[in-house]
């Protein structure tokens, strides 16, 4: 057992499923709404500057995680253009490219309650895609951050966990480039095409984190994807390994090479039929685990045992209802889960605004004590 071990050294215990005195305590941010919420019932910015306390918050007692500043986005960006607006809504192109329409009731700080409406991409034909790839140089100076040096000599001698912040992914880059549907009808409209992004996104991943991991030792790095939905993927098994998989392994093959052994997958929806293929493409952890969907924790771990780390899987609409209920689905799924290592319990998803603060307090008090064995 690992006592009295720094969150670093913890961290890497549980991944490879040896026992620690106490689990990292990690979690997902909460909404801009369940944030103001939170304020009016008592919260201090002193005690909980931002809602976004994924990264660390000594007041909610979760642990810090620091990112790489490393941008894997589109640089230059788009410039943001509002195109149409009026009292309930507002047209804009965003800073991918996209054009979207945004309804206005109940934002906060740019924040709204409900999905945008898609209207258009950047990508509609091979062309479009040869402009887009002169904002994604790997070799862009304005990648790596202003103060990027001098946080490179300080990671050197951490005690905690470092990873990569931006989001990235196979599917997860069509899909922002081309929309959902286009990006799951590509790969029979245009085969040649689909393979062409899939191997230009591993060349880009590669090309950039190449000279940042040859001086950083990352604890991990996390792929995202969310294409799936409650009843499963928007793609096939078939099509992922005839177009995604060898990609994902040139990524997973280069982060092994350069030590970074724990390769994380973040996707929403119903993933299991995918799990085969991702344990073949190296990832070997799975996240947030939305339980509406369906992505049992405790079922996955009778299924995949020590070949897959699980994180999240704690149902957040349980928090919404009351101390009782928080405490049955802790009750439910910590213990075994975490005597059997290899897990890292969260929330599902985002906290929602109908999470009141005292509720979500009561669970992260309830969930350290067992972090710490404690059930």
């Amino acid at each position: 057992m690992h006592v009295g071990a720094g969150i670093r050294e913890r961290f890497r215990a549980v991944t490879r499923f040896e026992s620690v005195d106490a689990v990292p305590n990690f979690e997902l941010n909460a909404w801009v709404q369940t944030y103001e919420r939170w304020q009016s019932e008592g919260l201090s910015t002193a005690d909980v500057p931002s809602r976004e306390f994924q990264w660390g918050c000594p007041f909610f007692g979760i642990d810090w995680r620091d990112r790489c500043d490393v941008k894997l986005s589109l640089l230059p960006p788009f410039e943001e253009t509002v195109i149409e607006e009026s009292p309930d809504y507002r047209v804009y192109r965003d800073s991918s490219g996209r054009v979207r329409k945004a309804l206005k009731r109940g934002e906060s700080q740019g924040y709204r309650l409900s999905m945008d409406e898609y209207i258009s991409f950047p990508v509609q034909t091979r062309v479009d895609f040869r402009e887009l790839q002169k904002r994604l140089d790997p070799h862009a100076p304005e990648r790596l951050s202003p103060d990027y040096r001098q946080k490179v000599d300080a990671w050197r001698n951490r005690t905690h966990i470092l990873t990569v912040g931006d989001n990235f992914g196979f599917y997860w880059n069509l899909r922002e480039w081309m929309g959902t549907m286009n990006a799951s009808s590509v790969f029979f409209d245009d085969p040649l095409l689909a393979h062409e992004m899939m191997e230009f996104s591993a060349d880009f991943l590669i090309e950039l984190l190449h000279p940042v991991l040859h001086e950083v030792e990352l604890d991990y790095f996390s792929f995202a994807e969310d294409m799936a939905y409650k009843a499963g993927p928007l793609i096939s098994p078939k099509i992922f390994r005839e177009f995604l998989l060898q990609p994902y392994q040139r990524a997973t093959d280069f982060l092994r090479c350069h030590g970074v052994s724990s390769i994380w997958m973040d996707t929403d929806g119903n993933w299991e039929i995918m799990l085969p293929l991702f344990l073949e493409a190296g990832i070997n952890c799975l996240w947030p685990l939305e339980q509406q969907a369906g992505m049992d924790p405790v079922h996955l771990r009778k299924e995949y045992g020590r070949d897959l780390v699980l994180s999240g899987g704690i149902d957040k609409r349980e928090l919404a209802k009351g101390k009782r209920e928080i405490e049955t689905e802790l009750r439910a799924k910590l213990p075994c889960l975490l005597e059997q290592g290899g897990y890292f319990p969260t929330l599902d998803h985002s906290v929602p605004p109908n999470v009141p603060l005292d509720n979500y307090r009561y669970y992260i008090e309830l969930k350290q004590k067992m972090l710490k064995g404690e059930y």
